[in-house]
């Protein structure tokens, strides 16, 4: 997936491999629709079996925000 610039591996549960995406704006040249279509073309030359995209609930940024907040 290196053609999704600022991408952050998460977790990994069982062969399950988990990653955030930053959110980009519609102007930018790299937006959801680009996400999808790179998720699309991995899927096609088997490097990928399934995919899923999520949006990042209020409970789990606060969560990651508190994390942050506890490092410092």
């Amino acid at each position: 997936m290196n053609n999704i610039l600022e991408i952050e591996f998460q977790n990994q549960h069982n062969e399950m491999l988990f990653y955030t995406v930053p959110y980009v704006s519609t102007d930018s040249s790299f937006n959801l629709a680009r996400v999808f279509q790179i998720l699309n073309q991995r899927k096609e030359l088997k490097y990928i079996e399934s995919c899923s995209v999520s949006q990042t609930s209020l409970e789990q940024i606060l969560v990651q925000l508190a994390g942050k907040d506890e490092k410092q």
